[in-house]
């Protein structure tokens, strides 16, 4: 015999978890600086796990906590991010590729310094 009841009750349940996760996925990440088009010009990696990635233009719209310089990010290899991160640095730096780089809007590793959250290479 088939429960209306508890079928109703999962499917209700199930809706709710799914839109549980949509509005999980969807929460946009905290809003940090941004510089596009632009060069690294220098990659500094620490023997703490922390690295620092200079920039030729500064970024725009970061955190508050980000006084001390907007043409230096910094991020850590202590996490996967953090390492693809320094290795797509690297590698900008090296062939001398523009790239875009965005901050997360925290000052993590180094107070005054935006903690990187995404950089993409640019095919210039």
């Amino acid at each position: 015999m088939y429960d209306l009841e508890s079928s109703s009750k999962k499917k209700l349940l199930s809706l709710a978890g799914m839109l549980l996760l949509l509005s999980l996925n969807t929460t946009p990440a905290t809003a940090g600086g941004a510089s596009y088009n632009v060069f690294v010009t220098m990659v500094d990696a620490r023997s703490d796990g922390n690295f620092t990635v200079l920039i030729s233009e500064g970024t725009t719209g970061g955190p508050a906590c980000a006084s001390s310089s907007s043409t230096q990010l910094t991020g850590t290899t202590n996490t996967s991010a953090g390492r693809a991160i320094l290795a797509v640095a690297m590698a900008a730096f090296l062939s001398g590729k523009k790239i875009g780089m965005e901050g997360n809007g925290t000052c993590s590793e180094y107070l005054g310094y935006e903690t990187v959250g995404r950089i993409a290479a640019v095919n210039n």
